[in-house]
């Protein structure tokens, strides 16, 4: 199973191959993986926001509309008209504005990177058997000017933009990283080198964005998110051949634990006698 294609976003998680973001569930453990599977989480305002930004950056997907008042005739008609629309984000007041005033601080990925918007990728890892898929938010036409093909993704933060290495280490964009690079060359073939760039952009004024990049070749990919990814493939095949274990056994370790402060925790400590 080898293909690219721009698909709508239904038709992408309709799709059964694992993505970056349950294989990072399956990292967690078995357990968390099977709850998310059986209660996916439904969208709510944030997810809203950051796929009406998405749109706008990228030029691709639904147009953000004012959630109209629920309370009159007219809004609910409105409500009824537009509840299955896949064209239609809706957005608070408050957020509307928001976007507004992101939009003119936005970056022009476009022009940055000559590309397409929203491509799903799908392929099997030839090593664990395991389909896989991933949606990048933009895949450029071709290597950047240092010759490093460089695949983009589009993040809107809470905090500034310079913190964003925090929230990178936090929510395991290594793995995200690591794991499109691999797909993309499954997909492709390509034998260059290779790079995952975030473009980040902060919700808070003055709404500046920065770019973060990770290269396939340093620590945190080679030695960390590579290695990871192959181990979790390895031990989620294992699960695919035995569809009678059951993934909600496998969870946290219940057996008593120490609380152990790390070295620089414990230093932090002692120098405050």
């Amino acid at each position: 199973m080898v293909r690219m294609e721009q698909i709508s976003d239904t038709d992408y998680f309709a799709h059964p191959a694992l993505d970056q973001t349950m294989l990072k569930k399956f990292m967690q453990s078995p357990r968390a993986y099977a709850w998310a599977k059986e209660h996916p989480v439904e969208d709510n305002a944030a997810f809203a926001f950051g796929k009406a930004m998405h749109s706008i950056v990228l030029g691709s997907g639904p147009a953000p509309m004012e959630r109209p008042d629920a309370r009159t005739k007219a809004g609910k008609e409105a409500l009824a008209l537009y509840a299955d629309d896949e064209n239609v984000v809706m957005l608070s007041a408050r957020d509307m504005e928001l976007v507004d005033m992101m939009k003119r601080n936005m970056p022009d990925i476009a022009g940055m990177h000559p590309g397409r918007p929203e491509v799903a990728m799908f392929a099997t890892d030839p090593d664990s058997g395991v389909e896989l898929k991933g949606k990048a938010d933009w895949l450029p036409n071709g290597p950047d000017e240092d010759g490093v093909y460089r695949i983009v993704d589009y993040k809107t933060l809470r905090d500034q933009p310079e913190d964003f290495p925090h929230d990178a280490y936090k929510y395991g964009y290594h793995i995200q990283a690591a794991f499109y690079m691999r797909l993309y060359r499954l997909c492709t073939g390509y034998a260059g080198p290779l790079g995952f760039e975030f473009i980040t952009q902060s919700k808070q004024a003055p709404y500046d964005w920065m770019v973060w990049r990770f290269t396939e070749t340093q620590m945190e990919i080679r030695d960390v998110a590579n290695p990871r990814i192959d181990q979790a493939l390895q031990q989620f095949a294992w699960w695919q051949q035995h569809p009678d274990a059951n993934m909600l056994d496998w969870g946290a370790d219940h057996t008593p634990q120490p609380i152990e402060y790390t070295n620089w925790q414990i230093t932090k400590e002692m120098e405050e006698l």
